[in-house]
């Protein structure tokens, strides 16, 4: 089943963000170590509308990639109908993250 993106309220989303400032900062593993490094030698360590654009960009090929290899599989395997249902959801689910990102960029491209 495909989830539904739900809109909250601005009381919620203050909510939500007191959760997240609240909890422990995340222990990256070396893959986004590495990725930040190489921002960080690339952009400089400060931070600007322009490293978030190119982090906001390459946020949206995992996504991408999901959604090229989502519909291999469903075309070989479109015989199985539950199998090619389940990963058609999988593909919309990963659209909308693409649309999030893809979101973020557009308010960046505003803000600059």
């Amino acid at each position: 089943m495909g989830s539904k993106l739900k809109t909250l309220t601005a009381e919620q989303r203050r909510q939500a963000q007191q959760v997240t400032l609240g909890s422990p900062r995340m222990r990256y593993s070396i893959l986004p170590r590495l990725l930040f490094m190489t921002m960080d030698l690339v952009y400089g360590r400060k931070k600007t509308f322009s490293k978030f654009k190119v982090l906001e960009l390459i946020a949206r090929v995992p996504y991408q990639s999901w959604e090229n290899v989502a519909y291999i599989a469903i075309t070989h395997m479109y015989a199985d109908r539950e199998f090619a249902r389940r990963v058609f959801d999988r593909v919309k689910e990963a659209r909308e993250a693409q649309d999030n990102e893809m979101w973020h960029l557009l308010i960046l491209e505003e803000l600059t």
